[in-house]
């Protein structure tokens, strides 16, 4: 059910210092309000004598994207905002700055919102005091946080009012914890120590709560407890499972697959023969039910020579052919007193999808004469054996399949461990420490 601000009206005090007429939306809870007009800091406690704790600030006017006074509802709520401060931090010189927002609910009490560079969050304070683990990994409703920074926060402008004590130049020293897309804070000066807790929210919510008729700029860098869009760490889990899968399946092939030799024989070839140097095997039997790999391995032993061979494996009852032709050439020599190797002496085929049934070869060895070459040379023979191998397991496929599934995970993990690497450079554990500390709300 939504709650709404009741239509109360605001009770209005007088500035002593420019006699501006200022509103006060916080009822009771308002300590401070900040003059519209003058901007000085006034002391809203009594109707009779209103005190100026704070001269006017000297800072250029600041005007906040969420107006005073403007009503935004969240998790069901009408807030109202009443409040707004500008913060900052220095880092070697460079001071970096953040808005924060304070909302109000005369019965749901306080909320906060923060800005930085377009990120917002969405705070709510809580009472009770973190459990630590781990030495500096504080615990919250079953959720554990990483120490992001340690930083001094200094208000620099101040509008609207609030329920402390607040004014411009005041410190305090913030600790911000992550575990997107939550953040937890700490703050504390010389009295207190208070903790927050903020959920990270995306600026169209932002703006959409506040019935804003404006498109809001699009966040800018990467923040503290900004959620990665490039997928949660599981789905390195599902990848492995299919890994698992693909893995256990391929060496249960390789197990339940006989890989039968079922031809090996060795032959000669002397490429100056006048004979026809083709010919055809004995048949041989392909076994099985099914349609299967066949490898045919070729080993030759030449050397500082090239052959070439054409092969072709027959179905001896239907005709049907499987044609493949293969060149092999090695040469090896000493160039500069290192030895060196170029080229194989052999091959290997596979066939898919051969149905079973008898089998031969027919093989054509070949080889051209080469300019220069002598009779003695090229009159060389040949020694070469053939392998057939039936039922082969197809561990080519398992890498084929395996490549095109590692890539999205790969590619996500990649962009995934960049966006942490740009989070974790604004932190106290950047690898360079400059430390960046551009994210403390």
């Amino acid at each position: 059910m939504s709650i709404s601000v009741p239509k109360v009206p605001a009770r209005a005090i007088t500035c002593p210092n420019c006699g501006g007429s200022v509103q006060i939306r916080g009822f009771a809870h308002t300590l401070n309000v900040v003059c519209d007009k003058c901007r000085s800091v006034l002391d809203a406690n009594s109707d009779n004598r209103v005190t100026v704790l704070q001269k006017a600030q000297k800072a250029q006017r600041i005007d906040p994207k969420i107006p005073m006074g403007s009503r935004g509802k969240f998790e069901g709520v009408e807030f109202e905002a009443i409040g707004f401060q500008r913060r900052g931090i220095q880092v070697e010189g460079v001071t970096y700055s953040w808005d924060e927002y304070l909302l109000f609910h005369p019965y749901k009490g306080f909320r906060y919102l923060s800005e930085y560079n377009n990120h917002w969050n969405y705070i709510r304070p809580i009472a009770a005091v973190p459990k630590f683990v781990g030495g500096n990994e504080p615990f919250v409703n079953g959720q554990k946080y990483k120490h992001f920074q340690n930083a001094v926060a200094r208000t620099s402008y101040v509008v609207g009012e609030f329920p402390w004590q607040i004014r411009v130049g005041e410190s305090a020293t913030v600790d911000d914890y992550v575990a997107p897309p939550y953040l937890l804070s700490s703050e504390r000066n010389n009295e207190e120590v208070t903790w927050s807790a903020g959920v990270y929210t995306p600026p169209k919510e932002i703006y959409d709560a506040f019935q804003m008729k404006v498109n809001p700029p699009a966040p800018v860098g990467v923040f503290a407890n900004q959620p990665n869009p490039h997928g949660e760490p599981g789905i390195g889990r599902i990848f492995l499972m299919f890994f698992m899968l693909m893995t256990f399946i391929t060496m249960y092939s390789c197990i339940a697959k006989p890989n039968k030799q079922v031809f090996h024989q060795s032959y000669q070839f002397n490429p100056a023969s006048n004979s026809e140097p083709s010919f055809v095997t004995q048949t041989f039997e392909l076994p099985g039910w099914r349609r299967a790999a066949t490898e045919i391995e070729v080993s030759t032993d030449v050397s500082n020579n090239w052959a070439a061979f054409a092969i072709a494996l027959i179905n001896d009852q239907t005709g049907e052919a499987f044609d493949f032709g293969k060149d092999v050439s090695y040469y090896s020599g000493v160039d500069g007193g290192e030895s060196w190797t170029e080229g194989s002496r052999g091959f290997t085929v596979t066939v898919p999808e051969v149905p079973p049934g008898r089998y031969y070869l027919r093989v054509e060895p070949d080889r051209d004469k080469e300019p220069g070459e002598s009779d003695t040379q090229f009159a060389r023979m040949v020694n070469y054996e053939i392998i057939v191998r039936h039922d082969k397991p197809a561990i080519a496929i398992y890498f084929l399949l395996l490549i095109p599934l590692a890539i999205p995970p790969l590619w996500r993990g990649v962009r995934r461990w960049g966006f942490e690497q740009s989070r974790w450079a604004e932190s106290d554990y950047a690898p360079a420490s400059g430390g960046g500390s551009d994210d403390d709300e």
